[in-house]
């Protein structure tokens, strides 16, 4: 704390305490013109050292308040009035009214300052848990990393390898197939790496929304051309009713919490299964959902699949495990947007995937 903050403090608890001796006396004066006994004067400026010990920081004004207490009530209450004279029965009153004001204020401002202590270690505690969180966080990251990464990478490496040393004696379909090989373990990184970025970014409070009307349907448009090559394999089918619904939204972002959702419908679902995007206004929010019908998800894991580096027990048939990040991220990206994101059990089975955004209303200039 700088000089002049400190000085600016000493100040405003002075005049706090000034404000609470004035209020005392004028307090004091109506009792006096009312008849009560000199002891509700003490009691009124012992009320007000502990109301100076509350409402201000450090024991020297308590301490200071518990002096100019015992002035006032010599001045003001005891006889002869007006002056700082006293008699003997009236030095003891004082003196008594001395102690206890210093008992009170130092039991209040010893009270106080464990208070603060207390305050001070919970946020040390806080800070601590949340760096223990962040280390943890990075922790399986790194582990999730030197885990999920090394099949993609191996089979890159190892398709490169046949390609080189064998590719001429080839034949096309086989060389055709391992390029394939190639660009799906490449686009599965490059959509990771994206992803991690992505999350990162929203983690540490970096990723600005730069959010502007949209139409549904080119969202939906631009989703649907990057997604995984083994979509191919499914129906995928959009459900958009109204072509003019709008919703407010970074549309690269919300594109990526799309894909997230499709993808994720294509790796979980057996080939030929029917997967279903759709938007529906629903007061001042739309509903993006997507739903498949594949063998869904447990109930004991939807309360979990939004968390980051949760994975379900299932894996892909190529061998590659989720990290469990591009949920975590779609829930970001959508909470950001002032929505929220959820999965729901449909019948007779399959899930089926929604968040929702803030409904924007079409305006068509003539």
């Amino acid at each position: 704390m700088d000089q002049s903050t400190q000085t600016l403090s000493a100040a405003r608890n002075l005049v706090r305490m000034a404000g609470i001796l004035l209020l005392c006396t004028l307090v004091g004066q109506l009792f006096f013109r009312l008849g009560f006994m000199s002891s509700t004067y003490i009691m009124v400026y012992i009320l007000g050292v502990l109301c100076t010990a509350m409402f201000t920081s450090g024991r020297v004004y308590c301490l200071l308040a518990t002096a100019f207490s015992v002035l006032l009530m010599n001045y003001f209450f005891t006889e002869p009035y007006g002056t700082f004279r006293t008699g003997p029965n009236d030095v003891v009153t004082l003196a008594v009214m001395f102690v206890v004001a210093l008992l009170v204020s130092s039991l209040t401002t010893s009270l106080k300052r464990q208070s603060i202590e207390r305050e001070r270690a919970n946020e040390e505690r806080q800070k601590m848990e949340a760096a223990a969180k962040q280390e943890q966080l990075r922790a399986n990251l790194l582990r999730s990393i030197s885990h999920d990464l090394r099949t993609p990478l191996t089979s890159i490496s190892g398709n490169a390898a046949i390609l080189m040393e064998n590719g001429a004696q080839m034949p096309e379909p086989k060389r055709q197939e391992l390029y394939a090989a190639i660009r799906d373990d490449a686009q599965w990184l490059s959509s990771l790496v994206e992803n991690m970025l992505s999350i990162t970014r929203m983690e540490n409070g970096q990723l600005q929304l730069k959010t502007e009307p949209e139409l549904l349907e080119d969202v939906f448009q631009e989703a649907l051309t990057h997604l995984d090559r083994a979509a191919v394999r499914h129906t995928i089918t959009v459900d958009l009713p109204d072509d003019l619904l709008m919703a407010r939204m970074d549309a690269h972002l919300i594109v990526q919490v799309i894909v997230n959702l499709l993808n994720n419908a294509v790796k979980y679902t057996p080939d030929g299964s029917h997967i279903a995007l759709s938007a529906r206004a629903e007061g001042d929010f739309v509903r993006v959902s997507v739903t498949d019908d594949g063998p869904g998800i447990p109930e004991d894991a939807q309360e979990r699949i939004f968390e980051m580096f949760f994975t379900l027990d299932n894996s892909r048939g190529d061998g590659r495990r989720g990290m469990g990040l591009g949920l975590s991220l779609c829930k970001s990206i959508v909470t950001a947007h002032g929505g929220q994101i959820e999965v729901r059990s449909v019948s007779p089975h399959g899930a089926c995937f929604s968040f929702t955004l803030p409904l924007s209303e079409v305006n068509i200039h003539e």
